[in-house]
């Protein structure tokens, strides 16, 4: 079970981040990228998921620098809330930020960055910008935003196969500029019509983590989350 430690960026910004240490000794690390909703009890249990499977799990509270602890749950007005906190962030500060908690745990092993929704996006952005040997994007629907990078490690895509959010020929953009890049595998859950977080299996993401980061595989128990929000 982790708890929430306070770290600094560069810049001098004070934030907190839920640090989950690894049972027993540490197999790798994983840098866990919140959706609009905050670093929430779900977040939460992920990161102590893979903490429990033997890894450094460590989520940072992206919103605290606009309002400090933002737990939201899953009504339109909390994801009207969540957007709109999206929207006062600068590119600069989430990679600070991200930066912070990777220099905290990087003593634990390789770092692969997985997040999940406005948090896949991100997860692409480290696979740009940070030190991380992977990155993991679930139902990453801003990664549109972000295609003219080059990630500079591989990134493993997992989409809804039914998630109207994110339509078949956005998915093939993705698809398309990952061509001749590191960019080897794009999963789709046929069965899902939403968010594939609610029935997540963290199996698939450890594959790809394993093979391009070194880290074994993540044998991380199904996580679920209630709710039909978008995030």
């Amino acid at each position: 079970m982790g708890e929430f430690t306070r770290l600094m960026a560069r810049d001098g910004h004070e934030f907190d981040a839920w640090l989950a240490p690894a049972t027993g000794t540490p197999r790798g690390v994983v840098l866990v990228l919140q959706e609009i909703f905050g670093v929430n009890s779900h977040i939460r249990a992920v990161a102590d998921g893979f903490a429990a499977a033997g890894y450094v799990a460590i989520a940072p509270a992206l919103f605290d620098r606009v309002k400090r602890g933002v737990e939201l749950g899953y009504t339109p007005a909390d994801m009207e809330l969540g957007r709109g906190f999206v929207l006062q962030l600068k590119e600069e500060q989430l990679l600070r930020d991200m930066q912070a908690c990777i220099n905290v745990v990087k003593h634990s092993g390789p770092v692969a960055a997985i997040g999940y929704c406005w948090g896949g996006a991100l997860a692409y952005l480290a696979a740009c910008e940070l030190p991380v040997r992977c990155a993991v994007s679930y139902y990453g629907t801003r990664t549109l935003q972000l295609l003219d990078r080059k990630p500079r490690v591989p990134v493993q895509y997992h989409f809804g196969a039914k998630d109207k959010s994110l339509p078949p020929e956005s998915i093939e953009k993705i698809r398309c500029r990952g061509s001749g890049r590191r960019v080897p595998r794009l999963r789709r859950g046929p069965r899902l019509q939403l968010r594939p977080a609610r029935r997540l299996r963290c199996r698939r993401c450890a594959a790809g983590a394993r093979t391009h980061a070194g880290l074994p595989r993540i044998a991380c128990r199904r996580q679920r989350r209630q709710g039909t929000a978008h995030g």
